[in-house]
This record gives structure tokens, sequence and C-alpha cells, in this order.
């Protein structure tokens, strides 16, 4: 398995070490995939000698052992749903335009 260190570097805003733990803010919020399950809008990670704790938006811990840890993944997902999102209101918004336009001229006739 590949260390934290290296999977998390991209995805770090702030590190610290606290009790010989290293602990990692996210610069977002993030989906984890540890072993068979999915973890959702995980924001901080810390990382023990013998454990890893994932701590979710919605004040949860979950903590696992290191060597019970087979699969361990980032998903980008929030990033993805973000631009989506706005891209959606882009689009709500040009298209609530042209049909205001649209209308008023209908109206007029």
């Amino acid at each position: 398995m590949i260390s934290p260190d290296e999977l998390l570097k991209p995805n770090v805003s702030t590190t610290f070490v606290r009790n010989g733990s290293k602990i990692y803010i996210l610069k977002n919020f993030y989906d984890f995939s540890v072993n068979d399950d999915i973890y959702y809008s995980i924001n901080m990670v810390e990382v023990g000698n013998s454990n890893i704790i994932l701590y979710s938006l919605n004040r949860r811990r979950y903590v696992f052992s290191l060597d019970s840890i087979s699969f361990f993944k980032v998903h980008y997902r929030y990033e993805k749903v973000k631009l989506n999102l706005i891209r959606y209101l882009l689009y709500m918004g040009i298209y609530s335009v042209a049909m205001t336009r649209i209308l008023s001229f209908v109206a007029r006739l």
C-alpha cells in the first residue's frame, strides 16, 4: 500500500504533529475508500504509528488499524460536484433570461 503521506500530499492544506501523530487538514471535503467501505465528507486525517483516523464533516471519527487496511483511496467527487453545480446554475440563469424575454415578446403580441 502507498504511504498516507504520498497519497494525501496533493490534497493537504496544513500539516502539524500532535502527540507523535501527523494531522492533515485537507483543502476540501473528500470521500475516502477504505477496504470495501466509502466514508463521505472527510476534511481531516490523522496518521499515527499504528492507526489512521478520518474526521468527517458531521463530527464522526473513523479509526482504522494500519495493519487492517488493504485498500485506501481518495475520491475527488466534491470538486467535480462543485464544478457541475456552477455549470448548472449558469445554464439555468441563461435559460431563465431567455424564457423571460420570449414570454415578454409573446405577451406584447
